[in-house]
């Protein structure tokens, strides 16, 4: 096997790797058990009692985040399919609903992003890093999509950002995040930096210069292929649409009554701070920017947490089912786990 491609999973994890994920897991448990610990019990009980008896828009909820998703597959697809690697669209839905598993039952040693690399490099032999790229490139575009769809919300409602401490600081780190973003894009694809700029043609030089050269210029593509890159546009609004719009439907469940542009507002901003790898599935993080966030709104704490948690099994159930994909595919096919099974 190309050592360049063999996944993180499969190198057993140092002892400061595994204390940083006990930290990281520790960090989580802390910040629910507080959030859990100002709800009152009873209240919580009879919310969870109401969501029960409201299961049409949970099954809403699930049925809006698995088009989500697809929406997202079908963004992967293409971005494989301009790079010349013609996978059929059933073998890119596995390997997408395999990445999902990977990434909510073992954040600690192989996301899903590693996972969708290891198959897609170990399918397209030719190129096995520009193949892994894809994954990059596809996580790129739905995180920027994100990004600046949020950006534009917060300029429409201002006014509301401005009146409110914590909105004012998560606005303020949208907005310097998309100016960064904007600058970065720029200066990357104004020109091909590996063909113009010397010190780029130095670092090709290096051990890893060639991959990342290859890694650059599968970005780099789609600055002269504008509708390609509009198409994954359109998957990425439709993902972030049908995943808010799953998220009204959970809180339709709980009886929270804000309008639906509330959550085209808040969830952009969700998202994209709950990238940031601060505890595994980031729990306890989106909890936590749910009840500050939509308490702005007037929503309450007793219904927006457990709002949180059902988003977020809203995505866990289809990551069962990617690993149903995954158990039920041949075991030569497999992803190998540990580096014993490689062997």
């Amino acid at each position: 096997m190309n050592t360049c491609c063999k996944p993180a999973a499969m190198n057993k994890p140092s002892r400061r790797q595994r204390t940083f994920q006990l930290l990281r897991l520790l960090l989580a448990a802390c910040i629910l058990g507080w959030l859990l610990y100002r709800l009152p019990v009873h209240t919580l009980q009879e919310v969870l009692i109401e969501g029960f008896r409201q299961w049409p828009w949970w099954l809403a909820g699930l049925a809006a985040t698995f088009l989500g998703l697809l929406a997202g597959c079908a963004r992967w697809h293409l971005i494989l399919r301009t790079q010349q690697f013609h996978l059929p669209i059933r073998t890119v839905f596995r390997l997408f609903f395999i990445g999902q598993f990977f990434n909510s039952f073992l954040p600690g040693g192989c996301g899903g992003d590693v996972a969708r690399a290891w198959y897609a490099a170990r399918l397209c032999n030719r190129e096995k890093t520009r193949a892994a790229s894809t994954v990059l490139v596809d996580r790129g575009i739905g995180l920027l999509t994100t990004l600046f769809f949020g950006v534009f919300m917060i300029l429409l409602h201002l006014r509301l950002f401005l009146q409110h401490t914590l909105l004012t600081a998560c606005g303020g780190m949208m907005l310097a995040g998309a100016f960064c973003a904007a600058l970065l894009l720029i200066l990357a694809l104004r020109r091909n930096l590996f063909s113009v700029y010397p010190f780029f043609q130095r670092v090709e030089k290096s051990r890893f210069g060639p991959m990342l050269r290859k890694v650059y210029e599968v970005a780099y593509y789609y600055r002269a292929h504008p509708a390609v890159l509009l198409v994954c546009l359109i998957c990425s609004m439709l993902n972030l649409i049908l995943l808010t719009l799953a998220c009204h439907c959970f809180a339709r469940s709980l009886m929270i009554t804000l309008p639906i542009g509330s959550y085209f507002m808040l969830f952009p901003i969700i998202t994209v701070l709950t990238a940031i790898p601060i505890t595994p599935g980031a729990l306890g993080v989106r909890e936590g920017l749910f009840a500050e966030l939509f308490k702005t709104l007037g929503a309450a704490t007793y219904r927006t947490i457990p709002l949180s948690l059902l988003v977020y099994f809203g995505g866990l159930f289809w990551s069962l089912f990617g690993g149903l994909l995954y158990v039920i595919q041949p075991v030569r096919e497999r992803m190998p786990l540990r580096e014993e099974e490689e062997k």
